[in-house]
């Protein structure tokens, strides 16, 4: 803390850098024998770290692409209401990608080397946990979405017409939440499969599409960019879902997989057309009686999902111990 103020952001990310660089550098043995032993390893170890690199490159460029159609085409209150609806989207998946797949990821790898059953069937049942979770986390969001932009949003300068725009961003945004998280879980997949170049392919494929559409949409549509960004998302797991079935068959369940989302995806419509009826009168209310219309609302919301989950993933227990504190509150 008292050489951070003395240095600038630039020099504490090339000390950061530095510092990871030399850590690595630390190999075990100075035996030529042993870098010889360990050479190709090192090699697959490097190509991997470059396929990330270049996908990492790619994503952020798409940001900047979709940053720039943004602010020559759009007005400035529109991105600035676009940024505040792709915060509060990214925040549960985000959540996910942290917590569960990473652990998920841990274990997909230890199988993967220990048994090939083991590993297929655990990813066939983490695939399906998290498939429910993410057809939760959309609903909460769609259904809940102008309690959650009323509360974080409405105060300052943040008018009411700047509530509705970000309203309808958000919406659009959230629409891609299932396919974004899957696309998370089915890229860790892939990373342990060793498909790096397919993985490269798809998020080129992804960015493209999306950078085409916004082009296009921008000109048609003042949501076009949100929904550029969402049809990218339904592209690339579409294609996965594709790969997986013609490569690694059975590692995903594919049919209740789409059955599940095709009939997400139209509630959801449903939903977003009643929120915009619905959004004057709640933007009348005042705080404190939004409070008391949504919190019954969304305990009894909690309380639906937590016994979903449970009479569909009754091994949760397993992966999950702490969770049975919460089903006996359930119970109750």
């Amino acid at each position: 803390f008292f050489f951070f103020k003395q240095k600038t952001a630039y020099e504490i990310a090339s000390g950061d850098w530095s510092s990871d660089v030399c850590s690595s550098d630390l190999f075990p043995s100075h035996d030529i024998r042993v870098w010889r032993l360990y050479s190709s390893r090192l090699k697959n170890t490097f190509l991997k770290i470059g396929m990330l690199g270049v996908q990492t490159g790619i994503t952020h460029l798409s940001v900047f692409a979709e940053r720039s159609i943004g602010f020559r085409y759009l007005s400035p209150g529109y991105v600035g209401a676009m940024n505040y609806a792709k915060s509060v989207t990214e925040l549960p998946r985000v959540l996910l990608l942290s917590s569960i797949l990473t652990t998920t990821y841990a274990k997909q790898i230890k199988l993967k080397s220990e048994d090939e059953n083991e590993y297929l069937g655990y990813t066939l049942r983490m695939n399906d946990l998290l498939s429910t979770l993410a057809l939760i986390g959309q609903s909460f969001s769609i259904v809940f979405a102008p309690f959650i932009l009323i509360i974080i949003y409405q105060r300052g300068a943040f008018t009411s017409d700047d509530i509705k725009v970000t309203l309808d961003i958000y919406q659009i945004l959230t629409l891609g939440f299932v396919p974004g998280l899957m696309f998370g879980f089915l890229s860790r997949i892939m990373l342990i499969e060793a498909q790096n170049k397919a993985m490269l392919r798809f998020i080129l494929l992804k960015t493209v599409t999306e950078l085409f559409l916004m082009y296009v949409l921008v000109f048609q549509f003042s949501q076009g960019i949100p929904i550029a960004i969402t049809i990218g998302k339904f592209v690339i797991v579409g294609l996965m879902i594709f790969y997986f079935r013609t490569r690694l068959p059975g590692i995903i369940n594919v049919r209740r997989f789409v059955v599940s989302a095709l009939l997400l995806f139209a509630s959801c419509l449903l939903l977003i057309m009643l929120n915009r009826l619905l959004i004057d009168s709640f933007l009348a209310l005042l705080k404190w009686q939004l409070f008391a219309l949504f919190t019954p609302l969304i305990i009894l919301f909690l309380y639906i999902s937590l016994k979903l989950l449970i009479r569909m993933h009754p091994d949760l227990m397993l992966v999950m111990p702490k969770f049975n504190f919460i089903r006996r509150i359930v119970k109750q």
